[in-house]
């Protein structure tokens, strides 16, 4: 649920950037709202490997949603040209779990899939110019967005491992948190989204309206609210070290 509404967040145009910061490329924390409520946040980090010349979206989410605790985490990482290479994505729902992890071989992508400790294994062919959801900003960026210029693609989606057609559009160019942005119409399916975009490539803000679900990066997040809602353990185990949320364009230490 959450993965449709954030699958666009917090990529960035990583020809404007040097690879500091342990090529972090994009860190941030996002707020979540349901009908204008606050009921979580996530926080997101976008990097590439030098060594293994490779792209990696992490992220992790927690949020209170109808009376539900939901969690939710995604590692998906792509090769330059964003070709999937693995997938490892966690989701718990109350006291539902859900594994998925899938490795990409000679176009076939291998799938594991655990529900509440019963695994499924699957093969795939890999459709041909597909690639994760988690790079679908830097897809777009990368054919150039313009207004009213239609954009069709095969998806790959983190939460079902599945491939499914897709289409995007920018209508207009808005300002949004004191920047302009593009505004881009996007559905994947049955699933539609409206996001906005600025010129250094971050999604600012994401509202999927079938949910009444909104999403706005925060320039940072206090530690007080962090600790509530994750253990530096977890953060640690995830990221490899805390995330400060501050590598982007609402901070000092953003993007130049």
């Amino acid at each position: 649920m959450f993965k449709s509404l954030l699958l666009t967040l917090s990529l960035v145009l990583f020809s404007s950037v040097s690879f500091a910061e342990n090529n972090i490329l994009f860190e941030g924390y996002y707020q979540l709202f349901h009908d204008g409520q606050p009921i979580g946040w996530s926080v997101e980090r976008f990097y590439f490997d030098n060594e293994n010349k490779n792209y990696t979206q992490l992220s992790f989410t927690k949020a209170e949603y109808l009376g539900k605790n939901y969690s939710e985490k995604i590692r998906a990482t792509a090769s330059e040209s964003f070709t999937p290479l693995s997938l490892h994505y966690e989701a718990l729902e109350s006291k539902n779990k859900k594994i998925i992890k899938a490795t990409v071989t000679n176009n076939q992508i291998n799938i594991t899939t655990t529900t509440n400790s019963k695994n499924k294994k699957t093969t795939k062919n890999l459709k041909k110019g597909s690639f994760f959801s988690s790079f679908l900003k830097m897809m777009l960026l990368n054919n150039k967005i313009e207004l009213n210029k239609k954009m069709n693609y095969q998806i790959l989606l983190e939460e079902t491992a599945k491939t499914l057609k897709g289409k995007s559009i920018a209508t207009e160019k808005i300002k949004t948190k004191g920047q302009w942005t593009y505004k881009v119409y996007t559905q994947i399916a049955d699933s539609s989204m409206t996001f906005y975009i600025n010129k250094k490539g971050e999604i600012l803000k994401a509202e999927q309206p079938q949910l009444h679900l909104s999403s706005i990066l925060q320039k940072d997040l206090s530690s007080k609210i962090r600790q509530n809602l994750w253990s530096d353990s977890d953060l640690k185990n995830w990221f490899g070290n805390i995330p400060l949320g501050k590598i982007n364009s609402l901070n000092k230490k953003g993007l130049k």
